[in-house]
């Protein structure tokens, strides 16, 4: 299985706190960046338990383009052959690599995913639970900031923007190990610190030739406690090949497996 890995440093966060006058009741503030870190962190440290594997199916359907020059000079995009495909959608702790500072990972297993993708079989190893970015070891990789306020069926929702720090490597290509941080932005819930949905990109840092992006939406998961992805739009292209897929996925069948000794 393919499986890509986030490394880090514990922090400190803040907690909510109240203020207000002697004999008037005390009024909730806002919460801050720090706050709403802080409880995202929690949340996503229900997502790593070493004593089971959480499983889902993603349904993808992938279109393939190629820009092609055509006799006059000028570029036209050409549809190239794609295959929709089931895939098992992982997440586990690495009990086995805790010690080197890995807390969780996520991965998709794709059968024959290099021969589906070309020359993008790097895109299987993408995170499709951003939550993961938010554990407590993983957060001091990244540059936070605070952005909007939206209401969701009556659910409070915070975007946090982050973009990963200089040094530090969001994602490594099995394809010439091409360096891919990580920015985007993520809305979560200011009470619970779950996440609801959110856009993530990799950019390669070096030449700007490979791009990655996906949009997810996320649920609660009757059958794990947990919220997960429900539907992706994923791009990935590379400007040197002139090749690109835009996809979508939905997932199903989410179920929590025991996770058996080695």
């Amino acid at each position: 299985m393919n499986r890509h890995f986030l490394s880090g440093l514990i922090i400190a966060a803040a907690t909510l706190t109240g203020s207000g006058i002697a004999g008037a009741p005390t009024v909730a503030q806002e919460p801050t960046l720090a706050d709403v870190l802080a409880r995202a962190a929690t949340a996503a440290a229900t997502y790593v338990d070493a004593a089971r594997v959480i499983y889902c199916a993603e349904h993808y359907k992938p279109v393939r383009y190629r820009l092609k020059q055509n006799m006059e000079g000028q570029f036209e995009q050409v549809k190239l052959g794609s295959q929709p495909w089931v895939a098992a959608f992982a997440i586990a702790a690495s009990p086995e690599l805790e010690a080197l500072g890995f807390d969780g990972n996520s991965g998709t297993e794709v059968q024959g995913a290099q021969a589906r993708l070309g020359p993008f079989g790097r895109s299987v190893l993408l995170p499709r639970v951003l939550a993961l970015f938010l554990h407590a070891v993983n957060q001091p990789r990244f540059v936070f900031e605070m952005g909007g306020t939206r209401t969701r069926k009556g659910v409070t929702l915070r975007e946090v923007r982050f973009e990963t720090k200089q040094g530090w490597t969001s994602l490594e290509s099995p394809l010439g190990r091409v360096t891919m941080p990580a920015s985007g932005s993520i809305w979560i819930d200011q009470v619970t610190g779950s996440v609801h949905s959110s856009r993530l990109k990799f950019a390669d840092s070096a030449s700007k030739a490979r791009f990655d992006w996906m949009s997810v939406t996320f649920g609660a998961d009757r059958a794990t406690g947990l919220r997960l992805p429900v539907s992706m739009e994923h791009q990935t292209g590379d400007t040197w090949s002139y090749e690109t897929i835009e996809g979508k996925a939905e997932y199903k069948n989410c179920r929590a497996v025991p996770r058996t000794p080695r």
